[in-house]
């Protein structure tokens, strides 16, 4: 399965897992469609619709129109459900009525409709506080008549704790008393002229130290997010990225914003608005790596077509100098690893909050004894194309391999940050029938088996994607010897799955656009 950051991958598989927790169960469900996906039709639809179900019940607030869904995705799924029982998957004695949790979601629409939204429930609660109020009760007692002495130990664990705030309290007080009276001796033995200028110094200090202070602490942060020197040499970085820089350490986590989408006009019915997003796009102070030449670049980061493709995009830009633009294998860039896109909350659904998408280009880090230390990590995203078009169809899928900036000598020609993709063909007309997913295919130049390839500005992109391969298109070529955990299957297979699971954020955009493929 290709990596997707922020889902967990499972390079040993999973049956290395000797215990689930309900983590390892929420990464697994990221991808157990796509797992699954050329199985019996059956067993895609009973296992989607139950996706569908859990994943609507993990959102912070539910419209009727959600819970309605919740409800027809529960019933396609008891329809279905016998499929696990003709497989042998369901080994209870009692058959599904000996798995509690199946009849336990049956209340869950009634229950959130009481109740409200199950978010703010969680079943690690119970399992810690069993270890604070039944286990280590337990262990103090003497073992006979146990629930007694539990229950007095938690009595003294409650006392205690209720007289440590209670000191707590008191030495606060204790010590502000203390601090007036030594302010009060102070004053009476400095003049006041002397009093008013030592307080103006300090209240300058008090100012200046926390402006550092904020620097430093922003500065920090991006050194440990992106592993940049804070002594670089911020002139040679073009201004584009500077602004970029200076607008990060400024903006909170909630920057960017959504654009609503034109109603359309060839459906009078379809009228409700739907939002895109419209990142912010966050880079690092300093480039990972500094003035690498092009032939270089496109050795590491397997981008061949660099030079060519960078030289369309300059003339496509400047059309008037097309003649003498020409870019050379020698020209050296400024390359990035990885760039962030800082999303705002939803509007339709503002209670999610914000959050972040990171996209990597980072090759391979191979070990002295040529072992794999780092496999590369090229991140798929979905660049936008057409403002005309409706939902995903807006966008195209490609795969990131290289983010730079142009050097000095031809920042006059572009000053923003680009980005070097493989492109994908546009995403199916439909979802496919089962797994309700878009599909993508490979694109590849005119009358060739090259991928199609393509210099864009890095604030094209508008969100990561996770791309599942369909394993049926896979490439099968005995020279490649067998797939591992390090093989890339995004060069392997011809076709892949559009995972809408791999996160929450993406599930209740793709709903919002009417375009989740469910039942």
């Amino acid at each position: 399965m290709p990596e997707f950051h922020g889902m967990r991958h499972f390079k040993n598989g999973i049956w290395s897992v000797s215990q689930w927790t309900g983590r390892e169960l929420k990464e697994m469900a990221k991808v157990l469609l796509l797992i699954i996906a050329s199985e019996d039709n059956e067993v895609v639809t009973a296992a989607r619709a139950l996706l569908d179900f859990v994943y609507l019940a993990h959102a912070s607030s539910l419209k009727d129109t959600e819970l309605a869904a919740m409800e027809n995705a529960l019933r396609t799924f008891h329809e279905f459900k016998i499929i696990f029982w003709q497989y042998g998957a369901v080994s209870t004695k009692k058959g599904f009525h000996g798995i509690p949790k199946i009849h336990m979601i049956s209340h869950y629409v009634y229950i959130i409709c009481q109740l409200g939204t199950p978010d703010g429930y969680n079943t690690e609660t119970s399992e810690r506080l069993h270890i604070d109020f039944a286990k280590l009760g337990y262990r103090a007692s003497n073992k006979v008549n146990a629930t007694k002495q539990m229950a007095l130990y938690i009595q003294r664990l409650e006392a205690l704790a209720m007289h440590e705030s209670y000191l707590e309290e008191q030495a606060k007080r204790f010590q502000q008393e203390q601090n007036i009276q030594e302010i009060h001796q102070y004053q009476q033995q400095v003049a006041p002229a002397t009093w008013e200028t030592i307080d103006e110094d300090a209240e300058e200090w008090d100012e200046w130290y926390d402006e550092e202070e904020v620097d430093e602490d922003a500065e920090e942060e991006e050194d440990i997010a992106f592993g940049g020197a804070r002594d670089a040499n911020v002139d040679d970085i073009p201004a584009g990225v500077r602004d970029v820089v200076r607008e990060g350490r400024s903006a909170s986590r909630d920057g960017g914003s959504w654009e609503q989408e034109q109603p359309r006009a060839d459906d009078p019915l379809d009228q409700h608005p739907r939002f895109h997003p419209v990142p912010e796009c966050h880079l690092a102070k300093t480039p990972t790596t500094r003035g690498v030449e092009i032939g270089e670049i496109a050795t590491m980061n397997l981008a061949c077509g660099l030079a060519d493709d960078l030289t369309l995009f300059l003339r496509r830009e400047h059309p008037e100098q097309a003649r003498s633009i020409r870019v050379s294998e020698n020209v050296k860039l400024n390359v990035w690893s990885r760039a962030q896109l800082f999303h705002a909350p939803a509007p339709f659904k503002p209670t999610e909050g914000s959050h972040i998408n990171v996209v990597r280009a980072q090759p391979a880090k191979i070990h002295r004894f040529e072992r794999v230390r780092r496999p590369l990590r090229f991140d798929t995203v979905l660049i936008l194309r057409d403002k005309g078009k409706s939902g995903i169809h807006r966008y195209q899928a490609a795969r990131t391999r290289v983010i730079f900036t142009l050097p000095a000598a031809l920042r006059h020609l572009y000053s923003e940050p680009l980005v070097y993709v493989e492109l994908f063909y546009p995403m199916s007309n439909h979802p496919q029938p089962g797994t309700g997913l878009f599909t993508a295919t490979r694109a590849l130049k005119p009358g060739t088996n090259l991928r199609d390839c393509e210099v864009v500005p890095l604030s094209l992109i508008q969100m990561t994607c996770h791309l599942a391969p369909m394993y049926s298109t896979l490439d099968v070529d005995d020279n490649l010897g067998p797939i591992t955990s390090h093989s890339d299957l995004l060069q392997l297979c011809r076709t892949f799955y559009f995972n809408i699971f791999a996160t929450y954020a993406l599930y209740e955009l793709l709903r919002h656009w009417g375009q989740d493929g469910s039942r």
